[in-house]
């Protein structure tokens, strides 16, 4: 134990640590976690594909391994896929010929086709080929009018290759045998610009490297979306796959409104609220590997979509030996784009969604190609350990962390990581121990790109904050913590006693390295001078400055909202130095194990409290019209699809003489005879659209009675009630303005004419559908609003 005049510390016995490089022991194999943390650490790149090397070598052996010619390549892994279910189901029965009608003849086509491959301008006449579209075995018609691309008349949201679409589509040989109106959409969602919520989010998200695992997800539900309008041009009585694009688009406007380390949670709150059938009748495979995502605890990094189409072809993203990307061109062959459109629109947590990840990872440098630690390395982790056994007992290591007290007395934990503005470290200001309120500091400009061996980075970085008195008069952040906010277990305000605590030497230190000569926590009521008007370092402005600063100190402090040490406060009352060997043992139990992966996690936990600033200034509508669940039927789009229309089915299954009931004060329930559907009435709007829809299925009103306006049912559905229901659904999602929804009318059934007596009354009719309110940070483990029922 050493005692000082205001430390009392344990021997920090750095000279002790069993570690091959260092030369104070005498190991001669084992590493510590803090040179293993120096060895593992990577500087920053666009690629953190943390996949095991199973996964990888499965990579490598479908392709051959980047050493073959890229040709070679693409060959081998079109081969691999031949019987692959993520081919499997873009292929036609019998070698069938998807196109079933061109707007010119096979020649005539093969020439525009061409003209747009090597980059000639199209003639009037191939521009209204393109006008008139292909028609396809299913019925679908694929157009080109200017630069939009259309199936259906329903824009796609993405533009795509049409030089790479058109050669295939003109090659009679290479497009039989494949669904190409299924592959168009696929491609089409596989990196979408046109259907996204909040495009400034993601664009964003793509930019700090977060949004990996946003982009299976988002083109999954933009596939949704887009195949539901496509499907509902063809069948329009089916009104079930309206809901499931309201839920892919509650859902996609949900996760782009919470930070990012929630959007798995709220992706499973998402399939537990999914509307019914949407799985089942969707069998395509990465829609099997969605529904059965329980959890998604795999993170990795890329830069951007992996499949890229520009004007002149399809691009597949790959990381380069350098950790950078690039793009190669991907051939125009639709078994390459089946598959990759299946494992785009798979969960990155899946093992296609894997196998994409290694793929763009190893297509032209293997993971197996790594080095061992360069001589320059060793022997800066060599002079670290050397560094750290030469200084007193105020530096402590345990497991991968160093902790550093102080000339004043304040805590900083160091560990190597990818911290703020580029620095390869990481340092808390510890204002408790083992606490959230513990501080992110920097002391790295990030102008210049350190080229030292990290070794000698982490020494001198452990140096400064041992000497953060002298350190403050180059680092500004530094030195304002210094002053503004009082060591761990001090009090906010000192008294003389406390005042007694405070190393005197370190305070000239500090003030000569500030050239702050007034204020700071380290002062007592007394300390501070009164300046006339006229005197002082800011001349008439010099009593009104002080005190201000005094008042900004204080709030600093009290902000923090710490309570002082028992231990330190008895230190203080008996005159003994002040104990900080048990904060010292307090932080040794608390300092986690070192995992490889503790690097990359502590990079998104630093980047959560931007991406939460970021998230507020880019949806300042955070949370609206949200009182449920994510997904839940009850909320969004799927309210007007889903549970408004259940309401007009019941009031067109009532007969004559019954009546409904509208609660005239928000938050109340609307209400029929004979059946048990209940559903909350929000708002105005809300109320005001029911008033009208009764009146068009033959309603009147009839009395107020208890706070709720009761509807007779006095007459059959108006003739034009189809009509006007339409223009009143149109101007309502007008004003809601859905991006790439279809009308919603298209979930409301045909009215019919009032029944004699009532009917069976479906299960649909039967739930209850009023709020349930849950907080927004609720668990995902909460029972679902209601059962799914599959149809």
């Amino acid at each position: 134990m050493k005692r000082s005049t205001f430390f009392m510390v344990m021997d920090s016995n750095l000279r002790e640590v069993r570690c091959l490089h260092n030369n104070a022991s005498n190991e001669d194999h084992f590493l510590c976690d803090w040179c293993q943390s120096i060895r593992d650490y990577n500087p920053p790149s666009d690629w953190v594909v943390p996949l095991e090397p199973h996964e990888h070598e499965a990579a490598l052996r479908m392709f051959g391994g980047p050493s073959l010619p890229s040709r070679k390549r693409w060959d081998l892994l079109g081969a691999s896929l031949m019987n692959s279910p993520d081919v499997e189901w873009a292929r036609l029965p019998d070698e069938q010929d998807p196109i079933a009608e061109l707007p010119c003849s096979e020649e005539e086509f093969k020439h525009l086709a061409e003209n747009l491959t090597y980059g000639s301008s199209l003639s009037k006449k191939q521009e209204s080929i393109l006008n008139e579209g292909i028609r396809f075995h299913d019925g679908t018609s694929f157009r080109v009018m200017g630069d939009t691309l259309y199936l259906d008349d329903t824009i796609l949201p993405s533009k795509l290759s049409l030089p790479s679409l058109l050669k295939v589509l003109a090659d009679r040989n290479v497009r039989r045998g494949w669904d190409l109106p299924q592959l168009i959409l696929a491609l089409a969602s596989i990196a979408p610009i046109k259907s996204q919520h909040h495009h400034e989010f993601y664009r964003w998200q793509r930019r700090r490297g977060g949004a990996s695992g946003f982009r299976p997800m988002v083109a999954m539900l933009t596939w949704i979306s887009t195949k539901v309008t496509i499907d509902g041009q063809k069948n329009s009585a089916d009104n079930r796959p309206t809901s499931w694009s309201a839920w892919a688009n509650d859902t996609q406007d949900a996760t782009g409104n919470i930070p990012p380390e929630r959007v798995p949670e709220s992706w499973i709150q998402a399939l537990a609220n999914r509307p019914p059938g949407l799985f089942e009748h969707c069998p395509q495979p990465w829609m099997e590997r969605w529904k059965n995502q329980t959890e998604d605890m795999f993170h990795a990094e890329t830069s951007h979509w992996p499949i890229q189409s520009n004007s002149k072809q399809f691009s597949f993203r790959i990381r380069t030996k350098a950790g950078k990307t690039r793009l190669v061109q991907l051939p125009d062959r639709p078994i390459l784009w089946a598959f990759f459109c299946s494992a785009a629109l798979s969960p990155i947590a899946s093992e296609t969604g894997k196998l994409l990840l290694a793929l763009q990872y190893n297509w032209t440098h293997s993971y197996l190609e790594t080095s061992p630690p360069a001589p320059e390395l060793i022997r800066s982790m060599e002079f670290c350990h050397d560094i750290l056994n030469g200084l007193d007992g105020r530096v402590y290591m345990e497991k991968a962390r160093v902790l550093v007290i102080g000339k004043l007395g304040h805590f900083y934990e160091i560990n190597v990581g990818h911290g703020q503005h580029g620095a390869p470290y990481h340092i808390r200001h510890l204002l408790r121990v083992n606490s959230r309120q513990n501080q992110n500091i920097c002391i790295h400009s990030g102008r210049h790109p350190n080229r030292l061996p990290l070794g000698d980075t982490m020494a001198s970085t452990v140096l400064s904050m041992y000497n953060d008195t002298r350190a403050a008069k180059e680092i500004d952040s530094l030195a304002s913590i210094l002053l503004q906010v009082s060591p761990i277990g001090f009090p906010v305000k000192l008294t003389d006693a406390w005042a007694g605590m405070v190393n005197p030497e370190a305070i000239l230190e500090l003030q000569a390295s500030t050239k702050q000569q007034y204020g700071g926590w380290f002062r007592v009521d007394e300390d501070f001078e009164e300046y006339d008007d006229e005197e002082g370092p800011f001349g008439g402005m010099g009593r009104m400055v002080q005190r201000h600063r005094r008042a900004r100190h204080i709030m600093a402090n009290q902000s923090l909202q710490r309570d002082v040490s028992p231990l330190f406060a008895e230190a203080v009352a008996e005159g003994e130095s002040l104990p900080h060997d048990a904060l010292v043992e307090q932080w040794r139990s608390a300092v986690p194990d070192y995992t490889p992966a503790g690097l990359h996690r502590s990079r998104r936990r630093m980047d959560a409290h931007y991406n939460h600033a970021m998230l507020r200034r880019f949806m300042r509508q955070q949370g609206r019209n949200r009182y449920h669940l994510v997904g839940d039927a009850r909320d969004g789009e799927r309210r007007w699809r889903e549970t408004f229309a259940r309401v007009w089915d019941g009031l067109l299954a009532l007969p004559l003489g019954s009546h409904f009931r509208i609660p005239s004060v928000d938050g109340g329930a609307l209400t029929f005879d004979h059946i048990q559907l209940q559903i909350t009435i929000r708002n105005l709007q809300e109320r005001g659209f029911f008033r009208q829809v009764a009146t068009l299925l033959g309603y009147v009103y009839e009395r107020e009675e208890e706070g709720e306006l009761v509807f007779l049912r006095r007459d059959h559905p108006r003739p034009n009630a189809r009509l006007r229901l339409t223009e009143l659904l149109e101007r309502f999602q007008r004003d809601a303005m859905p991006r790439g929804m279809p009308p919603r009318w298209w979930a409301y059934s045909n009215p019919q004419g009032a029944p004699d007596e009532l009917g069976a009354i479906p299960w649909r009719l039967e739930e209850d559908l009023r709020d349930q309110p849950v907080r927004q940070t609720d668990a995902v483990f909460l029972d679902p609003p209601f059962i799914n029922h599959d149809e």
